[in-house]
């Protein structure tokens, strides 16, 4: 291994480059050097990684981006992180090369719009929510979503041999019933965008009215659950800690694997989990349980267990990097956590003991996003209580 691995490593002068010296040491010490050769023999991003050594590309991000966005890609980007290269936001900066993909044998015209709608508008907000907050893998989906649907609709105009300052009113209808469903409403944010620039009159779709949660749990089920999360040795330990915190407090896949392995701290004689502005208070059966997946979690790299890299708290299958949204949700699913539920759940007791700002500061939520749950909070309150009036005056002793 350690032949094919200098093989690789090495550039044009017969020397290993400094900025992979660390990378060959890593590869030096993992537990598993079949896996390492078998990676080397047949990965196309152990060849990209050859062309980086070899002085064919720099050593950067966007070298990197030059290449055919794959998996092994990735893998290859998170292992030269993990070496030493500056880490990225890196939800937000995979955008620009997904859209080359996109947009490669699109009209020209569609082009160019497409191009000038993500980088001023798309992409502008979504690095300002970047420098804010972390910016998370929903937060990427949700706008390349807001992409793609606006090439869908500049495709489907070019279909008709109608130019997008023809576009009425009807015609976004049309096309609505065409496109179909939730995410097609997402069209608007590119019709505003075009409208202030003069591109299309006003039109837009009216939404459905956001719809309201719906599946929750008894209180009963819902702290049994919790128990399960805290003495089931059966459950995976990752599902056992995102359970604790879901039935506790509603953080949901996409949050909790951002958290960082220094997010649980202790503070006098208390322990807290550091999220977004706020902290949120561990009772000791929860700190206990998330202190022994920082310190002792199973680091599926064989790069990540070489060096011993514990910086996050949910230890992803890539060196350096967390456990993606999908492998946690699989480790609940696999547990029989269902995470809508258990979310709506716990949302909606905190909305009804807290006041909406002390919410949204504890959780890091919107502060629009707690006013609605305590809006929920208050109508479900007061739909009990009317049960309870009218259910104690139909026992009324005559």
């Amino acid at each position: 291994m350690a032949e094919r691995v200098r093989d690789l490593l090495t550039g044009e002068d017969g020397e290993i480059a400094p900025s992979l010296r660390n990378l060959a040491e890593a590869f030096g010490s993992v537990d598993n050097p079949k896996s390492v050769i078998k990676w080397l023999s047949h990965s196309s991003g152990a060849r990209h990684l050859a062309a980086l050594a070899r002085g064919q590309a720099e050593m950067t991000h966007e070298a990197l981006d030059a290449f055919p966005q794959s998996k092994s890609t990735v893998h290859v980007r998170h292992m030269l992180v993990h070496a030493g290269i500056p880490q990225r936001s890196e939800y937000l900066e995979r955008i620009s090369p997904w859209l080359d993909q996109l947009l490669a044998g699109q009209a020209k015209d569609d082009c160019n719009l497409i191009r000038a709608y993500a980088q001023w508008d798309v992409l502008r907000r979504a690095r300002r929510r970047a420098g804010q907050r972390t910016f998370t893998y929903d937060a990427g989906r949700r706008a390349r979503t807001m992409i793609r649907i606006a090439l869908e609709l500049l495709i489907w105009l070019q279909e008709r041999g109608q130019p997008l300052n023809a576009l009425h009113q009807g015609d976004l209808e049309e096309w609505f019933f065409t496109h179909p469903g939730k995410r097609s409403y997402m069209i608007n944010g590119f019709l505003k965008w075009a409208h202030i620039r003069g591109l299309v009159g006003k039109v837009r779709l009216n939404a459905p009215p956001r719809e309201e949660p719906a599946v929750f749990l008894e209180d009963d089920q819902r702290w049994r659950e919790l128990h399960r999360c805290l003495n089931d040795d059966s459950m995976s330990l990752p599902a056992r800690v995102a359970g604790a915190l879901l039935f506790l407090y509603g953080l949901q896949p996409s949050r909790l694997v951002s958290l960082k392995a220094n997010d649980i701290q202790q503070q006098g004689n208390g322990t807290y989990l550091m999220i977004t502005s706020g902290r949120l208070p561990l009772p000791p059966a929860v700190a206990l349980l998330a202190a022994e997946l920082r310190d002792h979690g199973r680091i599926a790299s064989a790069l990540g267990r070489a060096t011993e890299d514990r910086s996050w708290l949910f230890h992803g299958g890539a060196p350096g990097r967390p456990l993606s949204v999908s492998g946690l949700r699989r480790h609940l699913n696999n547990a029989g956590i269902y995470t809508i539920a258990a979310h709506n759940s716990a949302l909606i007791e905190l909305a009804a003991d807290l006041p909406a700002p002390v919410v949204a500061d504890t959780l890091g939520i919107h502060i629009e996003t707690a006013v609605r749950w305590s809006k929920y909070a208050r109508r479900d309150w007061a739909d009990y209580l009317a049960a309870r009036i009218s259910d104690h005056q139909g026992h009324r002793e005559p």
